[in-house]
């Protein structure tokens, strides 16, 4: 088992990373296709698909079926009021297979392009995009504008979870 591993990883080693991180909750098929879905919505935007997958085992321990309790739902813990401001507001056209915000693919899909739009917000700073995703760009915006100290529980934590993920490439 691990020979099979060892060698899925070196053939590309992030994807295979990503698959079979996924396939913890998901079954190898559709972690196979989330994988492939994952990295070719970060190729759009130049993100790390590490760092996607670092942001889904700490907002939903990779579990596709998880709902906090506010509400937000699915791998990349999206609210209901931000599905449908990225489908009104920025990635209408990025989705064409838009299914259900809470389907993995899909909410796979809206967090990236979500993210994505966060780091252009911030002018590339991804420890911003990073608090802004967690906490919402109103509470980080006025933060910045106050002056006040980024809290860094959430920066921290996404940070160790990609580095373990960059010890297991």
């Amino acid at each position: 088992m691990l020979g099979l591993l060892a060698l899925l990883l070196s053939a590309a080693p992030t994807e295979k990373l990503v698959e079979q991180q996924l396939s913890l909750n998901l079954d190898i098929f559709r972690a196979t296709i989330l994988s492939q879905t994952i990295h070719e919505e970060c190729a759009k935007s130049n993100i790390d698909p590490l760092l996607i997958l670092a942001i889904m085992k700490v907002e939903s321990s990779l579990n596709p079926d998880a709902i906090s309790p506010v509400g937000a739902r699915g791998l990349m813990q999206i609210m209901p009021v931000t599905e449908k401001w990225i489908l009104e507001s920025i990635a209408i056209d990025q989705i064409a297979s838009y299914v259900a915000w809470d389907e993995p693919i899909s909410n796979s899909r809206l967090g990236i392009a979500y993210f994505s739009y966060l780091i252009k917000r911030y002018l590339g700073n991804i420890r911003h995009a990073l608090v802004a995703y967690n906490s919402g760009p109103s509470a980080l915006d006025k933060l910045l504008i106050s002056h006040e100290q980024i809290p860094t529980a959430y920066t921290t934590l996404i940070s160790k979870r990609l580095r373990e993920l960059k010890e297991i490439r």
